[in-house]
């Protein structure tokens, strides 16, 4: 008799925006099918505030009956730096013209796709928000918790990775990690040099580095896509669906305003496969280290050797994002 081997255990440090949300979605269903167990998500402040980023995951995942995966909320403003969130690229509250628990109050607020509200739109949507039932309030207990109960945990860092700078030691005691941010050798996203979430917190960004981890940054990351037509053939239950596109409809105009498309960049979406080994990648050990005159920007040469994804295609993260969406329909 075989044994039966016990499925790979994931924790997810997120952000939740939109990609965020296509990245729960997966791993949500790879954790009914038990391919995997999705251990816990702390969510941090970055694209959104980490309270709305909280809600936001709490709700996706009740939406996916996942009511058995903890949530905690992370770090609420960068290590250094102010905190910048993105309501332009995410919509007021994250989700795009979705509105978790939560974070009702953010729906009468005037936010465009691609164009940086004003500044009392801007700090009306930093105010305090209410925490949604059922989020715990100390992201790092939870890792341990869950450190203690799967020893071989990976970790997903897909957000500015603050609460992971924040505890280091515990970090280090993830099986493998996986990062999603910065450009490698490539233009950025934010600044000219740098990608959002090394932008958004660049102390945090420097720590993440010296983790070693498996790096998914721009170069590759800004070639995976979903189009409406693909969004529109996915296998997912109705209600999922309709989240899904009012959420997607929000970053299809920001990309558009940016002159990449009517479609979206998924970036964190490649991560969580990376993460679970079910996307076929290539690595080039690299090493890098953050530019002390140039905010998010890496330098490559010095500092920490980093695998970073040299290869991962687009064809076949849609494919895999497919074949979920299909798991959840059983």
């Amino acid at each position: 008799m075989t044994k039966a081997t016990t499925p790979p255990s994931i924790f997810a440090d997120v952000d939740t925006g939109i990609d965020d949300m296509l990245a729960l979605i997966y791993l949500c269903a790879l954790h009914r099918a038990e391919e995997i167990t999705l251990a816990g998500v702390s969510a941090n402040a970055g694209n959104t505030t980490a309270t709305m980023a909280a809600n936001n995951t709490r709700y996706i995942l009740n939406l996916l009956h996942c009511h058995d995966v903890p949530v905690a909320l992370g770090a609420q403003s960068p290590l250094r730096v102010p905190l910048t969130i993105t309501p332009e690229t995410h919509g007021p509250a994250g989700l795009g013209y979705v509105f978790a628990p939560g974070n009702e109050q953010a729906k009468n607020l005037s936010v465009a796709a691609g164009v940086v509200p004003e500044a009392r739109v801007m700090q009306a949507l930093q105010r305090p928000s209410p925490l949604a039932p059922g989020i715990l309030e100390d992201a790092p207990r939870l890792w341990r918790q869950v450190l203690n109960t799967y020893p071989q945990c990976r970790l997903l860092v897909s957000g500015p990775g603050t609460s992971v700078a924040q505890h280091l030691e515990l970090a280090r005691e993830f099986s493998h990690i996986t990062v999603m941010g910065g450009a490698v050798d490539y233009p950025g996203n934010t600044t000219e040099h740098a990608e959002w979430n090394f932008w958004s917190d660049p102390d945090a960004a420097q720590a993440l580095l010296s983790l070693h981890p498996t790096l998914l940054s721009l170069q590759i990351s800004e070639q995976i896509t979903i189009t409406p037509e693909v969004l529109d053939s996915l296998a997912m239950p109705a209600e999922l669906h309709k989240v899904v596109a009012e959420a997607l409809r929000f970053y299809f105009e920001f990309h558009q305003a940016m002159g990449e498309g009517y479609l979206a960049q998924v970036h964190d979406l490649a991560a969580a496969m990376i993460a679970c080994g079910t996307a076929s990648y290539a690595t080039t050990a690299c090493k890098l280290a953050l530019d002390p005159a140039d905010r998010g920007a890496l330098k490559s040469g010095q500092g920490d050797e980093v695998a970073v994804i040299s290869r991962l295609e687009a064809a076949a993260v849609e494919e895999e994002l497919r074949r979920a969406c299909a798991l959840l329909g059983k």
